[in-house]
């Protein structure tokens, strides 16, 4: 739940002040913080940081891993997660949608960011008003998972933020928006095998300056080239995409 927002007395000011109140409380605990577990246990977990280091970590420490075989390399995955940079803020955006009459779009108007703990959006790294950014996303198929976002510095490949989003497909596509435009009109890439909507709001609602257009081949007669919003992966493209990522994980 994102941090309630509440109204104050400002003595100074002399009138109520609305503001956010964090109510939020994170705890991570492990083993070594249980004190009903006997030293036979102990020993157990303990034996594992060398038979099964990877089990080890994931059971005793309480950290982010997969049990059996993984197409990416689980050491490398948890090494890259232990040395990520925590966000230096968190939170959302909020906003009014307006209307372009001249070009008959929906527009985002007073958009501002604000601090929250539970935020769907993180911050790792200030915009460069010099450096061009690519947002790309993933949607969240069959609503199982999480519609996601990662803002990439094009010139470094580092990433500077992200987006994160259970099911609201609209609440997804407007948060995109507000982080694209925060980041020099980013350009915005969101793939579109499970789903369309998203960038059908960005790119046709909202008329977005600067989406990802693929080139599609029809069929084998005509040779046209039609263009569609949004990136597309398949059979032949996917085995590519995942091996340039192993390479360079």
């Amino acid at each position: 739940m994102l941090n309630r927002k509440v109204k104050k007395y400002d003595e100074k000011a002399k009138k109520e002040v609305e503001s956010y109140e964090i109510n939020t409380l994170v705890m991570h605990t492990t083993y070594l913080d249980n004190r009903f577990i006997d030293d036979n246990y102990h020993f157990i977990l303990n034996e594992m940081q060398t038979t099964a280091p990877e089990e080890f970590n994931i059971y005793a420490l309480g950290q982010w891993g997969i049990s059996g075989g993984t197409y990416f390399d689980k050491t490398q995955i948890n090494l890259r997660i232990a040395q990520a940079p925590k966000p230096i803020k968190k939170g959302y955006f909020e906003y009014e949608i307006g209307f372009d009459k001249q070009r008959e779009v929906k527009t985002i108007e007073n958009m501002r960011f604000i601090p929250d703990s539970e935020g769907y959006v993180s911050i790792y790294k200030e915009v460069d008003k010099n450096v061009p950014y690519v947002l790309s996303g993933d949607t969240a198929g069959d609503g199982s998972d999480w519609n996601t976002g990662i803002m990439t510095d094009n010139q470094t490949g580092v990433e500077v933020a992200s987006i994160r989003i259970q099911m609201d497909e609209d609440l997804y596509a407007h948060q995109m928006i507000c982080l694209g435009m925060l980041y020099n009109t980013a350009l915005i890439g969101i793939e579109t095998n499970h789903s369309t909507r998203p960038m059908k709001i960005i790119a046709n609602d909202f008329g977005y300056a600067n989406c990802y257009v693929r080139e599609e081949r029809p069929d084998s007669y005509t040779q046209n080239y039609v263009k569609k919003i949004g990136f597309w992966t398949d059979k032949l493209t996917r085995p590519n995409m995942l091996g340039m990522l192993r390479t360079i994980s």
